[in-house]
């Protein structure tokens, strides 16, 4: 492998051409792992080179590196060129998830598998730089193409469901998940400030209400409101539920009743169906 000087001046030398096709097939870009990398063309079967970014957080930076791509070493800041553009992937969602739809095996059906050495920390961190409003919106805004890329990644984490805790560790692996597969139910978001013990692997995860919002508007994840949740996934189990977490469910419900019933006139005729209310015989009984 050349060393970085010859590498430096053979960069120097090429700034004096406005074309680069001539030199596609040579290993000229230097990677953060040390590589040197072909110059392939951004195109369907293309370049899984990045653009280097300061502001890429360690796990993200694991992440992108597990599933495949490579990033051109940010310190060899002589390999710019004007026609670099037509070779390396911006540093922004657009860019990298064009890198990972190139480096899938089989199209958009190996997406789901680019992360599986992936870790938790990774996996979020990863989706947390995919999920952000400059995506979305504006100049950089994703393509329905590359939203699809995204919705592909299993970056989205479900509520239990998880695999079994490792050896003398307690925690439940959480599981991670893409919206593509039409074979599982259809993932869904709970209302904000929803107990977690209430939630099935049916619902997804959000690290922060602004995400949620996202993953509903561009991505087609539903966001259930207060009340369907409720008529919908916990009102049929509530005599069944552990007395405690039944007495808080219902309290907060009681409690927010009128504002339920001025959403969904249903609600209170619902309610007063439920038997939760424990009797002197040990039983339970309707409220209203």
């Amino acid at each position: 492998m050349p060393g970085e000087a010859l590498l430096r001046a053979l960069w120097q030398r090429l700034q004096e051409c406005t074309d680069l096709r001539f030199f596609e097939d040579w290993p000229l870009l230097p990677t953060s792992t040390g590589t040197l990398y072909r110059m392939a063309r951004r195109c369907a079967a293309g370049s899984r080179v990045l653009r280097d970014a300061p502001w890429w957080t360690p796990e993200l930076r694991a992440a992108i590196h597990k599933a495949g791509c490579l990033v051109v070493s940010g310190a060899m800041t002589w390999a710019e060129h004007p026609a670099l553009g037509a070779y390396v992937h911006a540093a922004t969602a657009g860019g990298l998830l064009a890198a990972l739809r190139n480096v899938a095996v089989g199209g958009l059906a190996g997406v789901p598998l680019l992360l599986v050495t992936a870790t938790v920390a990774e996996r979020r961190a990863l989706r947390a730089f995919l999920c952000q409003l400059r995506w979305f919106e504006g100049p950089e805004a994703l393509s329905s193409e590359q939203c699809d890329v995204m919705r592909h990644l299993a970056v989205f984490e479900t509520y239990g469901g998880g695999s079994a805790p490792a050896e003398g560790n307690g925690d439940v692996e959480p599981r991670f998940v893409g919206l593509h597969d039409d074979s599982q139910p259809a993932r869904m978001l709970p209302p904000a400030e929803t107990e977690e013990v209430l939630l099935s692997d049916r619902f997804l995860r959000a690290d922060n209400v602004r995400q949620g919002e996202l993953m509903s508007q561009f991505l087609g994840v539903p966001l259930l409101s207060r009340v369907d949740f409720l008529k919908r996934y916990v009102f049929q189990h509530v005599e069944g539920m552990e007395v405690e977490l039944r007495n808080r469910t219902m309290q907060a419900v009681l409690r927010d009743l009128p504002a339920l019933q001025a959403q969904d006139r249903t609600m209170q005729a619902a309610v007063s169906q439920l038997r939760f209310v424990p009797t002197p015989a040990g039983g339970l009984q309707t409220y209203l």
